[in-house]
């Protein structure tokens, strides 16, 4: 009902393309008002926070995890393609409640792109990477979703859209995404 009003901490982020890599940028940052410690003293913050941390190439990632006391007994643990890596430097982390927040870095035009969502980590502030969503993996449901999904009269809505089939429909997508970018998706979802 209201405008949204940009202030110094709040602003737009742009989406990056589908499958779009973002290994080893380092211009990126987590932020969210998750707890200091994993431990029973932790304290949750009461103001937004915000840690500059890379993103790593899932090789790095899974190796990494595969030498912690949760892995190391298990052979098949693997990244997953839906899943980024960020961090893995000591003393810089997401932790406990900071799950969902997102990490973006900023692309060559000096926008910020959003690559990631907090998921899971092995303890926070250790030397592994955590696991978050990737939004590039997403991008072809994200982008179905605003495309296809009819925007809410107001910000909250207690009604669901039910049944929405669009196959053999066309509909233009909100972030100009083409069948090369997410036919295979669309085909398998």
């Amino acid at each position: 009902k209201e405008n949204f009003v940009y202030q110094k901490h709040i602003g737009p982020v742009c989406l990056p393309s589908p499958q779009q890599s973002f290994d080893n940028e380092e211009n990126c940052w987590s932020s969210g008002w998750g707890a200091d410690a994993y431990d029973s003293y932790a304290q949750y913050s009461d103001s937004l926070k915000k840690v500059k941390m890379p993103v790593v190439p899932s090789s790095e990632c899974e190796r990494r995890m595969k030498n912690t006391d949760r892995f190391k007994n298990k052979p098949g643990f693997r990244i997953h393609e839906s899943w980024i890596c960020v961090g893995g430097e000591e003393g810089s982390d997401t932790c406990k409640g900071d799950g969902g927040s997102p990490h973006v870095c900023k692309n060559p035009k000096d926008e910020w792109v959003e690559v990631g969502a907090v998921a899971w980590g092995v303890g926070c502030g250790a030397e592994v990477s955590s696991v978050y969503s990737s939004i590039p993996a997403a991008m072809c449901w994200i982008d179905w979703v605003m495309s296809c999904v009819p925007i809410a009269e107001y910000d909250i809505d207690n009604t669901f859209v039910e049944d929405l089939d669009i196959r053999g429909t066309s509909v233009e997508s909100k972030n100009k995404l083409t069948t090369s970018d997410c036919g295979d998706w669309m085909e398998n979802s």
